[in-house]
């Protein structure tokens, strides 16, 4: 069964509760400012958002299957839109702003097999209050040998342009994510809504 997010007003004033009890708890600075962050791109979905993202839910990664060719060794970093903004403005995929140790020096991916835990898990596809996040397309290199354990080492995109492929969002959010993208020294050329990432894709591998 698909759930389709809380009430907007129910969010709200549950992140207001949990924004004022984590800025008393000690050593919860960091679960203090997730919360604060949802808190600030918290919005009402319009229905064309939301038709958009339902459909990205349906589509995307028979999509993804149908372009990717098994030789291309693409990985996916899916990430909620308060992180892109994290990566795109330090111009760095990095453990800090993921879900992986910060020790390690590593960050999660999918591969082509698995994308779809990118798209349905990480990126608020269907919590319909919040923007959807963004999806990191990467290049895997031959020295990535922990790609089949779904991690990566950290990248600065700055430094390796040429391993970030693309980023994709919805149509919503592509304004504000090329800004962030431009202030981290990134391309905005390479921000894409999930279709056009899918139609510019199909022409690069047919010619």
């Amino acid at each position: 069964m698909i759930s389709f997010g809380m009430n907007y007003n129910h969010e709200k004033e549950t992140l207001i509760r949990q924004v004022s009890f984590f800025k008393q708890v000690p050593n919860h600075e960091y679960v203090c400012s997730i919360a604060m962050a949802k808190l600030e791109f918290l919005r009402l979905g319009t229905d064309e958002d939301i038709a958009y993202r339902k459909r990205q839910y349906k589509n995307f990664i028979k999509n993804i299957n149908k372009t990717v060719p098994d030789d291309l060794p693409l990985c996916f970093h899916g990430c909620p839109i308060y992180s892109a903004r994290s990566i795109l403005v330090n111009g760095k995929i990095f453990p800090t702003v993921n879900k992986i140790n910060i020790d390690s020096g590593q960050f999660g991916i999918t591969t082509k097999k698995d994308a779809f835990l990118s798209l349905r898990r990480y990126i608020d596809i269907l919590n319909f209050n919040m923007p959807a996040g963004c999806i990191f397309v990467i290049l895997a290199r031959p020295q990535d040998k922990k790609v089949r354990l779904l991690l990566m080492d950290s990248i600065d995109l700055k430094t390796e342009p040429d391993r970030l492929v693309a980023i994709i969002t919805t149509p919503e959010n592509i304004t504000r994510v090329k800004k962030w993208a431009s202030i981290g020294g990134i391309a905005s050329t390479k921000v894409f809504d999930f279709d056009t990432f899918i139609t510019t894709l199909q022409y690069s591998i047919a010619n």
